[in-house]
């Protein structure tokens, strides 16, 4: 991974204004549990190209992973209006995450992700992140939120048919 980053980084030197290579360098960090790197390359992929749904998501995502909840759904705000099913998928299990752990209702929202005839990939949103915050907040004291998120991570999870593989 430190390998790839440091290709990235030499790549935005030569061409600063290509939004996949700082939404790629992101996913490295996000993928080594370095949230905190990711979220500014994340926004300078935004920054570059708006309509980038991908990293829209990727720094929703490093967002709840850093609980910062409200973040997240303000980054929510700024998704295209047309995305694919799948990926509204993913762009609805994140903010019912977020709600959760914010103490809000999120049952009006999580009719998306009992639909289980949208199916997902590996190849479309990698779980690991989502599975680390998981993990990590098994150990807050608010029993009812944890359980609550553990639903809907559940949920997001039976729409993959691939679970089985790693690309992450």
């Amino acid at each position: 991974m430190d390998l790839a980053i440091t290709d990235f980084n030499k790549a935005i030197k030569l061409n600063p204004s290509n939004d996949n290579y700082y939404m790629l360098r992101a996913g490295c960090f996000s993928q080594r549990k370095d949230f905190a790197s990711s979220i500014p390359d994340y926004q300078r992929a935004i920054e570059l190209n708006s309509f980038d749904h991908l990293a829209i998501l990727g720094k929703m995502e490093a967002e709840i992973c850093l609980r910062k909840y409200d973040e997240s759904l303000i980054t929510y705000g700024k998704l295209p209006q047309m995305l694919d099913p799948q990926h509204m998928l993913v762009a609805e299990c994140l903010r019912c995450l977020a709600l959760t752990m914010q103490g809000e209702e999120y049952e009006k929202f999580i009719i998306f992700l009992t639909d289980m005839k949208i199916r997902l990939s590996i190849y479309v949103w990698c779980i690991e992140e989502l599975k680390h915050f998981i993990n990590e907040i098994e150990c807050e004291n608010d029993l009812s939120k944890v359980t609550r998120a553990k639903k809907i991570y559940q949920l997001f999870l039976q729409h993959f048919d691939d679970l089985g593989y790693t690309r992450c």
